[in-house]
């Protein structure tokens, strides 16, 4: 995550930007997700193929929503390469190439700039399933800290708790 963020940093992303992710599941996606938050972006995790790579209908379906997104950046994983329709157009961010970012010297805090509730957390786009162009719903940190707020106090978690999700990120 800090490397990604210094790699964000250099490229000037900061508070307000978007970047799409187009990662693996696991690891990557998590350490892409919080390197975007430490440098204030917003991310989006691009609707997975889901074993569809060469099928139009998803092609067009992640072109869709680059379109809507707009994003400054792409951080893809080495085996997950996109077709040059999507790539061609953005800057691409590969996330082997991070193990080349120097980190600062001194001791590494783990961190997040101050937020506002109404700074972007996340956009997250529908399945494609309702049909028309790509529709993407912007999460706001306000609405992500009321959501788990709520989900906290329903189900009565306390500080020594910790919860997955089975939902996958995109």
């Amino acid at each position: 995550a800090q490397m990604l963020a210094e790699a964000l940093r250099a490229r000037g992303i900061g508070r307000g930007d978007r970047v799409a992710l187009w990662l693996t599941a696991g690891a990557e996606q998590v350490s892409a997700i919080l390197g975007c938050w430490m440098v204030g972006a917003a991310f989006c995790v691009l609707p997975s193929y889901a074993g569809r790579a060469n099928s139009d209908r998803a092609r067009t379906r992640v072109e869709e929503v680059m379109s809507v997104l707009s994003p400054r950046l792409l951080v893809q994983g080495e085996q997950n390469s996109l077709p040059d329709s999507v790539t061609q157009r953005i800057e691409t961010l590969t996330f082997g190439s991070l193990k080349d970012i120097p980190l600062p010297g001194g001791d590494i805090g783990f961190g997040f700039p101050s937020r506002d509730p109404d700074d972007l957390a996340f956009i997250q786009f529908t399945s494609g399933s309702t049909g028309g162009p790509a529709k993407g719903a912007e999460v706001r940190f306000g609405q992500l800290q009321s959501n788990l707020d709520a989900l906290a106090a329903r189900i009565r978690m306390s500080n020594a708790d910790r919860m997955v999700s089975w939902a996958p990120l995109y």
